[in-house]
């Protein structure tokens, strides 16, 4: 009875874990509309998710650029690419004052360990963009880099 109960709890449990790892890799992304701070946030992301460098710097306001070099972004960028890469970024909300906006995402990550299960993080990051020739651009860079 008790070797019956063992192999239905492993069987649950790995059946658990197979379905949390699926929906995590299937997970589809929402297009935010153009023009907002979140789209920009999204772009930027994705930019150096796909390893865009050069489009995701551009994402970046004039006084952000001052303060750091294209060099600087690509080598801090480089090395904080596994930060997120694999983990589930989803939009909290936007806070929009005049000329500045505060955009607000939820980073989940899931570590999975085979046959103990998953364990799930979660963290919330902050952009901070303000608003040049009436387009967003990024004015804080903390996640996932610095400079």
């Amino acid at each position: 009875m008790n070797r019956f109960l063992a192999y239905g709890l492993g069987i649950l449990l790995f059946v658990l874990v197979i379905t949390s790892v699926v929906l995590a890799i299937n997970r589809k992304s929402h297009t935010m509309k153009e023009g907002t701070p979140e789209r920009v946030v999204q772009i930027y992301l994705q930019h150096l998710s796909e390893e865009d460098f050069e489009n995701a710097y551009a994402l970046l306001n004039e006084e952000l650029k001052s303060e750091c070099t294209f060099r600087e972004f690509i080598t801090n960028s480089t090395l904080a690419e596994t930060r997120f890469k694999g983990d589930s970024l989803t939009h909290k909300n936007t806070n929009e004052f005049e000329e500045v906006a505060i955009v607000s995402i939820e980073v989940t990550s899931i570590q999975t360990s085979i046959p103990f299960g998953a364990d799930e993080t979660r963290r919330e990051e902050l952009f901070t963009l303000s608003l040049e020739d009436e387009i967003w651009k990024i004015s804080d860079l903390r996640f996932p880099t610095g400079c």
